[in-house]
């Protein structure tokens, strides 16, 4: 990329580091607590933290009916959930992995060429899939592989939903290849909640009424100089005339004062001639 490509790649990396800045530091005011939402191949979920539940076990099971959770303790699994950070882990047979490889240089802008393939790679395309990649590992001379985890966003979005409306805050949804980290593939937060896109839609906004209101300034500043510039002739037009109009003044009276002069010095109209002279 050159030109307005650079200059439009270096403003979507700061957006973005800036807007996932802001988010950590206002996350680290208040830390949340981390549960873990397991999905288990019966279709129901292990909820458990790094401390026992508040019923006294190492954890608790539930499952989603109807759009809502339900298990045998629904009291410890709401207090557990309560303002929590859900870290919700899809078994793997939800989830389509597809290594990608890539040149090297493509990990300024990793995120739209993913979604660029997401259509060639699964069966969905980028809106209707929930979707995220591994970090990139070299592949020989100037290229990289990344591996894709994508699902339908319409299997995994009521599993998340249900969990905000357990009272979760935010939810990452996670899938994990065999033997490799797992990879985030959705998060979604609660109404109100602080989170990266929103954060970084506000800081897109701020920018540019900011460009917006600059560039007013700037024209009527441009305009008050321009019309300053514009005047100067007129004033010194008007200076002009009226140093003409005073010299034509003193020689009208001067040619009164002569004796050739056919108006006399004491007629009316020579002393009218003789006072505006003055």
């Amino acid at each position: 990329m050159t030109g307005l490509g650079d200059i439009t790649g270096f403003f979507s990396r700061w957006i973005d580091a800036a807007a996932a800045a802001i988010v950590a530091a206002l996350s680290s005011f208040g830390k949340r607590k981390t549960v873990q939402v397991i999905e288990e191949d019966a279709g129901s979920f292990v909820i458990q933290t790094a401390r026992d539940t508040p019923s006294g076990l190492p954890f608790e099971r539930a499952q989603i009916i109807d759009g809502k959770l339900a298990g045998s303790h629904p009291d410890a699994i709401a207090a557990m959930l309560d303002g929590a950070r859900a870290e919700l882990v899809l078994r793997p047979a939800r989830v389509l992995f597809r290594p990608l490889e890539l040149p090297q240089r493509a990990t300024e802008f990793l995120g739209g060429v993913v979604r660029a393939q997401i259509d060639r790679l699964t069966p969905w395309n980028a809106n209707d899939a929930a979707f995220g990649w591994s970090e990139p590992l070299i592949a020989g001379t100037d290229r990289m592989t990344v591996t894709v985890a994508a699902t339908a966003r319409a299997l995994v979005q009521p599993l998340a939903d249900a969990l905000i409306a357990a009272g979760a805050e935010t939810v990452t949804v996670m899938a994990t290849p065999p033997g490799a980290a797992p990879i985030t593939v959705l998060d979604h937060h609660a109404p109100g909640a602080f989170d990266f896109n929103r954060v970084r839609g506000a800081l897109v906004g701020v920018l540019i009424a900011a460009g917006l209101l600059a560039g007013v300034s700037l024209s009527a500043a441009l305009r008050s100089a321009s019309d300053a510039t514009a005047r100067r002739p007129q004033r010194r037009c008007a200076r002009w005339n009226a140093a003409n109009t005073r010299a034509r003044r003193v020689w009208s009276c001067w040619k009164c004062s002569r004796r050739s002069c056919p108006i006399t010095p004491t007629s009316p109209s020579c002393a009218s001639k003789a006072t505006s002279c003055a």
